[in-house]
């Protein structure tokens, strides 16, 4: 996705949604895929994302359809913060963001989430295009720190790139 959105992009490093082709997608990231339309309050910050695509495997691990909602009324406050505060990083700085992040469901206690958040508009209007993994890891959680297979596993670690372009 990012060397994809980096050989679009124009000098601002931001894409508009309509010079995406999906077509050009590997097909396993659409169940993965989230567009957020960012909601401004009257000084321009983001106060809240609604949902405009919600790939259907993150559907299915957190066993609700959010699409044309609000991101503040996702049922998990963890994870709905933790998301709130990328896809506003990525909208304030105009920059891509990454994170490497544990992420729990009720029902569901051990889940990595690898997630980047690109900053896109639609429609002349400010969006988050974000994809985000969700896989469980190969030992659980009380040992996921000192497993050798997952060293440089962090709890919401995530990073603003320097410049529009560096995306890869």
């Amino acid at each position: 996705m990012s060397e994809y959105l980096a050989g679009i992009a124009p000098e601002d490093g931001i894409v508009d949604w309509r010079s995406i082709r999906p077509e050009e997608f590997h097909p396993s990231i659409f169940p993965y895929l989230v567009l957020f339309e960012v909601v401004e309050g009257d000084d321009g910050e983001a106060v809240d994302f609604v949902y405009r695509v919600m790939g259907e495997r993150l559907i299915e691990f957190a066993r609700v359809n959010m699409t044309g909602k609000p991101l503040s009324m996702f049922p998990f406050p963890n994870i709905r913060a933790s998301v709130m505060c990328l896809a506003q990083r990525a909208h304030e700085t105009k920059r891509p963001v990454f994170s490497n992040t544990r992420s729990s469901f009720d029902y569901e206690k051990s889940l990595m989430t690898e997630r980047s958040f690109y900053p896109v508009t639609r429609n002349g209007r400010p969006c988050v295009l974000a994809l985000i993994t969700v896989t469980k890891p190969p030992v659980p959680f009380a040992d996921l720190f000192s497993a050798a297979t997952l060293p440089q596993a962090e709890i919401e670690h995530f990073r603003v790139l320097e410049t529009p372009h560096a995306w890869v």
